[in-house]
């Protein structure tokens, strides 16, 4: 009996260490390759040739036009699905403001629901304003009994330049500040067509025209008509970053009203 027992106990002791079942072990896990993508790499989101997170310098205002390159490295076994995070759901984005910043991201996915995300910044850049010369358009003004005005309105600058940002006098001129700082009248009286009566004459005008009663935008000269023809008129405007402008007309005192005419 002992005999048999001794020759049992390895039998079980082998039984009871090789048994297995559900309850104890489990099944080895195994990692499910997605049927759709079988090599299961995630797709590459890629703005234009942009590298992740590159910070782009831009003109504010303007339209930047950035690309999708996103792609899938599984031969293209998935369907890659992109998005922008932009208002309108494309890569046209509006720069922002000098000095200001604007983060456009776009997101790939693919078939298997993998994804991936890049990032650029856009940044608007400082834009050096461009000089450029003042308008010297003159108007017909008021008449008085013994001579005319020149209405002065049309006289302004046409860049954001400012040299001079915080010193007047300020002329004429539809921006805020108006930017023209001098006028320099340069004129010469005719008797008849071709008799000059008196001149050439210069004066240059610094000071804005604060004469009471008459219409904004009133030039500074006057000119008398009196047993005058014409005067021939040389206007010469200079902006406050020291760009100038000249334009020449004739002021005819045969027609009534006066006729003012560009050369």
């Amino acid at each position: 009996m002992k005999k048999y027992a001794l020759t049992l106990l390895p039998f079980v002791a082998v039984a009871f260490f090789t048994g297995c079942d559900s309850n104890c072990c489990g099944e080895p896990t195994v990692k499910k390759k997605n049927t759709q993508d079988p090599q299961n790499n995630p797709p590459v989101a890629k703005i234009g040739n942009y590298a992740d997170n590159a910070v782009i310098e831009c003109t504010p205002g303007e339209t930047v036009q950035l690309t999708n390159n996103s792609s899938d490295p599984d031969n293209n076994l998935d369907t890659t699905q992109t998005v922008w995070n932009t208002t309108d759901g494309t890569g046209n984005v509006t720069c922002p403001a000098d000095g200001q910043t604007l983060q456009v991201c776009l997101t790939a996915t693919d078939q298997g629901g993998l994804n991936d995300r890049s990032c650029v910044t856009l940044k608007g850049k400082a834009v050096t304003p461009q000089t450029q010369p003042p308008v010297a358009k003159i108007l017909l003004g008021a008449s008085t009994g013994d001579g005319q005005y020149l209405d002065c309105s049309q006289v302004h600058d046409t860049d954001t330049l400012h040299t001079y940002p915080n010193q007047g006098p300020y002329l004429y001129g539809n921006n805020n500040p108006k930017d023209i700082k001098e006028i320099t009248w340069e004129y010469t009286y005719y008797a008849d067509a071709n008799t000059v009566q008196s001149g050439p004459h210069t004066k240059t005008q610094t000071a804005y025209n604060q004469d009471e009663g008459l219409p904004a935008g009133t030039c500074k000269k006057w000119f008398h008509n009196a047993n005058v023809h014409h005067l021939d008129l040389k206007v010469t405007v200079v902006d406050d970053d020291q760009e100038t402008n000249t334009t020449e007309y004739t002021l005819d005192f045969t027609a009534n009203p006066p006729v003012l005419t560009q050369k």
